[in-house]
């Protein structure tokens, strides 16, 4: 039981945070988007529920970066990037025109995980 509340605090407080996903990858494709994983358990996910929106930008860096507030990303590699807000159970994604159903997926995932990255 202690440690389901250690948990559960932890995602609390992590949850009630904005947080930022921006999503990279070197030159190609990244061999790790392909392998399948394993959704976290519904109890311990930033949001369940999510209003989505997705924004097409021409500068990605720059709208990720203006979406997230205090977050500030540096990677000129980004493909995409998810900002939520779990207090309001909403989730933007930000691509480029050039965009693929992994990048999307990918972004999709943050909305309802969080940062995920390891």
């Amino acid at each position: 039981m202690l440690i389901k509340r250690k948990i559960i605090t932890n995602v609390i407080i992590w949850v009630s945070s904005l947080m930022l996903g921006g999503c990279v990858t070197i030159v190609g494709l990244d061999s790790k988007e392909l392998e399948p994983f394993t959704p976290i358990p519904e109890k311990y996910r930033v949001m369940n529920k999510v209003v989505m929106e997705w924004k097409i930008v021409d500068n990605l860096k720059e709208a990720c970066n203006a979406k997230s507030g205090s977050y500030i990303i540096k990677n000129d590699s980004l493909l995409g990037c998810a900002v939520w807000f779990a207090d309001k159970k909403e989730c933007t994604i930000i691509t480029t025109k050039k965009v693929s159903h992994m990048i999307l997926g990918h972004e999709v995932r943050h909305c309802f995980e969080g940062h995920f990255h390891k």
